[in-house]
């Protein structure tokens, strides 16, 4: 699965009008209907990277891990801008973390997690994980969570377009991810942030729409 420009599964996050299409996933032209997460009432002003906000004053419903990376994602979309000027050639290491919200039509969880990417500027390769998960249900009661997520994409000029997949356990219940990254590097390329947009399959192969963002140094 890709994503194509910045195309995004509309879990609950708040998403302005947008051209780009994804592949196979809800996007902020056809998003997915839910009722909206807690947040503040001021307007929404689009960043520039990205046109949509990730929930906010979300703690109480997402849990703490992903309301801080709601928070950092917000805050980096208004105030950083796309790298313009990139290596030609070597290997830069981006760790960071990432939060998804999985909406299991009304009953959310999250899931959420450490970053580590690869970008090689000479072969266009993006590789990595999403390691160290751990999850929360819509009561807030932690979860561990077994497995990674393995990232393997291209870059394009700034851009990622990468697929992220894995199988994970938490106790005895074994979960399949299928998902798309689109990033974009920022700050020269010495940071880098994205949105990811998929499926969530559990052991009965019901598919269950996951959305989410990531942020990385």
């Amino acid at each position: 699965m890709r994503l194509t420009a910045y195309a995004f599964l509309a879990v609950p996050l708040v998403a302005a009008a947008c051209s780009a299409t994804g592949v196979g996933t809800p996007t902020p032209n056809n998003p997915v209907p839910v009722d909206p997460a807690p947040a503040d009432p001021s307007p929404y002003v689009p960043g520039p990277i990205f046109d949509l906000e990730a929930p906010t004053n979300s703690a109480s419903f997402y849990g703490p891990e992903a309301a801080t990376d709601f928070e950092i994602f917000n805050y980096r979309n208004e105030a950083q801008e796309v790298a313009t000027s990139l290596p030609a050639y070597g290997t830069a290491n981006y760790d960071g973390s990432f939060a998804s919200i999985i909406d299991s039509s009304g009953d959310y969880s999250t899931l959420f997690g450490d970053v580590d990417l690869d970008v090689n500027f000479g072969t266009k390769d993006v590789t990595g994980s999403f390691h160290n998960l751990g999850a929360r249900k819509s009561e807030l009661e932690y979860f561990d969570v077994n497995g990674e997520l393995y990232v393997a994409g291209d870059l394009s000029g700034a851009g990622i377009d990468a697929d992220v997949a894995g199988v994970l356990e938490s106790g005895v219940d074994v979960y399949y991810v299928d998902a798309a990254l689109a990033a974009e590097l920022t700050e020269n390329g010495n940071s880098m942030l994205g949105i990811i947009g998929g499926s969530f399959y559990d052991e009965d192969d019901n598919e269950i729409p996951l959305g989410g963002v990531m942020h990385a140094d």
